[in-house]
């Protein structure tokens, strides 16, 4: 899952930017956070059981958390390498339980606002509808999420407009960037993924991280965006490097 590039992002080969003192700072863009989004994120992470002090660390992510250049290197090489696979038992079980839990959270987001959802209107177009986050914001707050078009279709997920993959990515949309306040370079993307995965039981979570962080890392890694596979990570790479 994949927004466009931007134009100032470097990928894990080039070189970072330097701050006063001369050391290297991770490139980043910020976003603006929708309230909204922030609550029901918070919400949500206390309903799976993650304690509220770690729940606001979490939702604080977009401030922090950046991705090591040398694991982003081995998520991108271990997606390239492994096959798609999407009549593995295994594989099948994963997306099947991440498609559950999308539309579950999908729901909240068009839920009308006294039922306890956003009360927001998805609409489909043709072409790409945001450039930066902080445009996503903006569409939020009046009450709407635009989606454009999927560039190829997905072994498990569809390409319809509406498809299981279309709820994903309006999930990631508002309950990653908005949510966090997250940008779409690497780093802003990593955060969204470290928060996301959280929502989801291990299967799904798992099936999550190829969508979500593997894609990802081909594209910053490569500067091309990755084919769309029915695949799981190997275990060590589905989970955040420790610190």
């Amino acid at each position: 899952m994949q927004h466009r590039r931007p134009e100032t992002e470097t990928t894990s080969n080039e070189p970072a930017t330097a701050d006063a003192s001369g050391e290297a700072e991770p490139s980043r863009s910020a976003a603006a956070v929708w309230r909204p989004a922030q609550a029901l994120l918070h919400a949500l992470l206390d309903v799976v059981g993650a304690q509220a002090a770690e729940g606001h660390r979490l939702a604080g992510l977009a401030d922090g958390a950046w991705i090591d250049p040398e694991r982003g290197e081995q998520v991108a090489a271990a997606f390239l390498a492994v096959p798609s696979t999407p009549v593995l038992p295994e594989v099948q079980q994963a997306y099947w339980q991440l498609r559950v839990e999308t539309d579950a959270l999908y729901a909240r987001l068009v839920a009308p606002r006294e039922d306890g959802g956003l009360g927001l209107v998805v609409r489909h177009q043709l072409t790409d509808p945001y450039q930066q986050a902080e445009e996503i914001v903006d569409d939020l707050a009046s009450g709407i999420l635009r989606m454009g078009p999927n560039r190829q279709p997905h072994p498990l997920m569809g390409s319809n407009p509406g498809c299981p993959y279309d709820r994903l990515r309006a999930v990631h949309d508002v309950l990653g960037h908005a949510a966090l306040g997250a940008g779409f370079d690497r780093h802003g993307e990593y955060a969204c993924w470290l928060v996301q995965r959280r929502l989801h039981a291990p299967a799904a979570a798992a099936a999550l991280t190829t969508e979500l962080h593997g894609e990802n890392c081909v594209l910053w890694v490569t500067g091309r965006h990755a084919v769309h596979k029915a695949a799981l990570l190997p275990p060590s790479l589905r989970i955040p490097r420790p610190p």
